[in-house]
């Protein structure tokens, strides 16, 4: 009698470990799972947000060499006193030099 309640008490034990073995291993699956889900989800909203800011960024930096070349293109010295001519030579020679300077841009 003792033969048989060890062998029914080991396939008790050994029945009621693996259904929670399984049980862990299958949670633990779905939980692995969902945590590469979440850290994908994660990566592609910060990757979205760092493009957005570099291309914020690079806008910024040609509007501003846009308005750079409009300005300069708008001076008197360039149109001419009136604005309605091409400047004359002596006028270009005359342009200070601020101005003429290597690289007289925004410095971008």
């Amino acid at each position: 009698m003792d033969r048989i309640r060890e062998s029914l008490l080991l396939k008790m034990i050994l029945i009621f470990g693996g259904i929670v073995l399984g049980a862990c291993l299958l949670l633990g699956f779905f939980s692995n799972w969902q945590a590469e889900k979440s850290l994908e989800e994660e990566a592609k909203e910060g990757m979205l947000k760092v493009a957005r800011q570099a291309a914020s960024t690079v806008d910024a930096i040609v509007q501003g060499r846009i308005a750079y070349v409009e300005n300069t293109a708008n001076r008197a010295v360039l149109r001419g006193k009136l604005g309605d001519r091409e400047t004359t030579l002596e006028e270009k020679n005359a342009i200070p030099e601020g101005l003429a300077e290597k690289g007289g841009g925004p410095g971008i």
